[in-house]
């Protein structure tokens, strides 16, 4: 495999039976103001037909915008394509309320509405305080399956996801309706509330879930991880709140 560096992470890339050229497809779902991974995949030696998907308010002011890398990608050579959509993967083609979260993201998650600050406890018990309203926003969201059957796809060479706690909902869709026997490989990051340091990613049961269907359906095997012990947060929020 070949590891691509973009917005400051690695991700591992199989290359075993890869389809340089024009029969290489990817599909990217989130990318925030960081096109860096897409951009490698447009470019030689990979050379691959590169369509990203978010629909987040920062994603649109970012490509609208005085960006360098976004004006280059809206003028691409002919030889290169990368094609960016304003709306985001889901489970079917819909609109849903997505949340702003951190670093100008949208999410599914909701934030509590009281906030336990255990440095405010006393032997009398312990003071709350109210978290931030988060703004709501309604966005369009498609499944893998409509976007290939619009694209005109048969096929998929990566997909990449990094759509903040909406990955599980996308792959029971692209699980149940078979779309995923058209995909090569998945790129995945994992969001969650429930990782243990002690035990590591591999300890979470849904993961395992989603492990081994992936492998009985889909035919995809787990080739690469970036770190057993995920990658904690450091806001104090979810400190807070007794989580990571």
């Amino acid at each position: 495999y070949n590891s691509i560096k973009a917005s400051g992470h690695n991700y591992g890339l199989c290359l075993d039976d890869f389809p340089y050229g024009d029969d290489c497809v990817v599909y990217e779902f989130g990318i925030r103001e960081q096109a860096e991974f897409g951009i490698a995949m447009m470019k030689s030696p990979y050379n691959c037909e590169v369509h990203a998907f978010d629909p987040s308010p920062i994603t649109k002011k970012w490509y609208n915008g005085p960006s360098t890398t976004a004006m280059k990608l809206q003028r691409s050579p002919a030889n290169e394509t990368y094609a960016l959509h304003d709306y985001g993967g889901g489970h079917s083609d819909e609109t849903i309320e997505l949340r702003e979260y951190n670093w100008g993201q949208v999410s599914i998650y909701h934030y509590p509405t009281l906030v336990l600050n255990p440095s405010n406890c006393t032997s009398n018990g312990c003071r709350y305080t109210k978290h931030q309203v988060q703004k709501t926003h309604a966005l369009p969201v498609r499944s893998v399956q409509s976007i290939m059957a619009e694209l005109g796809h048969d096929r998929v060479t990566v997909l990449k996801l990094d759509v903040e706690g909406s990955e599980y909902r996308m792959l029971e869709s692209l699980i149940d309706s078979g779309a995923c026997l058209q995909v090569d490989q998945i790129l995945l990051e994992w969001h969650h509330y429930d990782l243990d340091l002690r035990y590591g990613a591999s300890a979470i049961p849904i993961h395992n879930v989603f492990h081994a269907m992936l492998k009985e359906k889909c035919g995809l095997e787990q080739f690469w991880i970036h770190d057993p012990t995920g990658w904690p947060s450091n806001e104090k929020l979810y400190d807070d709140m007794g989580i990571i």
